[in-house]
């Protein structure tokens, strides 16, 4: 990540509708109390194998188009549970603004 500048343009959110959640992001959100995001995940599977995608709307059950907590500011994205989104959001870099 030294090599990385975050150009807050939303293109990686964007681009993945389906990602992978681990379960120590469960965990997590379970820890903090985060039923904002538990709710958008959709659960299969079994204990020693479980299956777990996101976002879905918890209305309707449908896949959302993207995720649905990046938030639009003027010309720059954001991520509204950047301090604790996803695992695999967090290991993501960009490769088009790599230095």
């Amino acid at each position: 990540m030294n090599n990385y500048e975050c150009r807050t343009c939303g293109k990686c959110c964007r681009r993945f509708t389906m990602i992978a959640i681990f379960k120590e992001d469960v965990e997590r959100w379970i820890n903090e109390s985060r039923n904002d995001i538990l709710e958008k995940l959709k659960f299969a599977g079994d204990e020693k194998q479980p299956i777990i995608e996101a976002w879905f709307n918890p209305k309707t059950r449908r896949e959302y188009i993207y995720c649905p907590f990046l938030k639009k500011k003027g010309s720059d994205w954001s991520c509204s549970i950047h301090k604790t989104k996803p695992k695999m959001c967090r290991d993501y870099i960009c490769r088009k603004y790599k230095k």
